[in-house]
């Protein structure tokens, strides 16, 4: 049902765009659009006021046959899994959370297998009904195109159709909260020795898409928490702490996340408290 009414908002932006006018119909079009996304701060402190599960998906980023950043015999993808199994932990001994995980150390969790394997056709279908929304609405201006943000790695086509279907189970098993597990990196050092940058950063939709007001809510608390321990990323274009990103898939490109999604690396992969493994425990 919501894949169908993805594609019927591609519909009404080819018809709206010729009635848009200059005294206020924009935002009554985005409306019309991009619904405000049901998750709103208000929803999830009522949720949790009311003692009514709030539902969290932890993503522990990157895959076994695609590991992420290598340095000094640390692959990312172990210690992103590393810390989603101590916060699925912790979350689940709380009755105000529902917690579900998407891998393990050996990879995905077989409901999120077959789930990609079962339906891959309409993850494909959701994939690009969103995108050739969002390209309807960057085309004819009513959405303006981010280009000076965070550089990504571009994800590998299907790896990047998983984290479509990743969304897509979120809204189809009505997930309140998306989080996604990363250690950071930056290119130009070698495997051996540390870069330049140091510091945590969190990543959120950027602020015109629907999952925004209750992301950047969400944001700001855990990065209150982590900046009592962690000095935040030095990187020019992270210091703010929370970085709006119109690109990344796993926290609503193209609006394709209904839940609120942030994306946390929690600092770069060469940092003593990541390597030093006597210093974990204190992390």
């Amino acid at each position: 049902m919501r894949t169908r009414a993805v594609v019927m908002w591609g519909v009404v932006v080819v018809i709206a765009a010729f009635f848009l006018d200059a005294s206020g119909s924009l935002n009554r079009y985005l409306a019309l659009v991009f619904p405000p996304s049901g998750i709103s701060p208000t929803y999830l402190k009522g949720q949790y006021d009311q003692k009514q599960p709030i539902r969290i998906l932890l993503v522990p980023g990157h895959e076994v046959a695609v590991p992420g950043a290598y340095y000094n015999g640390f692959w990312e993808r172990n210690l992103n899994v590393e810390v989603a199994e101590k916060l699925f932990s912790l979350l689940a001994s709380d009755p105000h959370y529902r917690v579900f995980v998407t891998q393990n150390h050996a990879g995905y969790l077989p409901e999120f297998a077959n789930y990609f394997e079962t339906n891959r056709s309409g993850i494909i279908a959701f994939r690009d009904s969103v995108r050739g929304v969002m390209r309807s609405l960057v085309n004819s201006g009513t959405i303006a195109k981010k280009t000076d943000g965070v550089r990504h790695n571009t994800a590998h086509p299907e790896l990047a159709t998983r984290l479509y279907g990743i969304n897509k189970w979120a809204r189809d098993n009505a997930m309140d909260i998306v989080l996604h597990i990363h250690f950071n990196d930056h290119p130009g050092h070698s495997s051996s020795r540390p870069g330049e940058y140091v510091g945590f950063a969190i990543y959120i939709p950027e602020h015109q898409l629907p999952n925004f007001e209750a992301s950047h809510d969400i944001a700001r608390s855990v990065f209150r928490e982590l900046a009592r321990y962690f000095p935040v990323s030095d990187h020019p274009q992270e210091s703010a702490g929370i970085v709006e990103d119109q690109d990344l898939i796993a926290i609503g490109a193209s609006a394709s996340l209904e839940a609120a999604g942030i994306l946390i690396e929690y600092s770069y992969l060469y940092e003593p408290q990541v390597i030093q493994t006597a210093l974990r425990p204190l992390t």
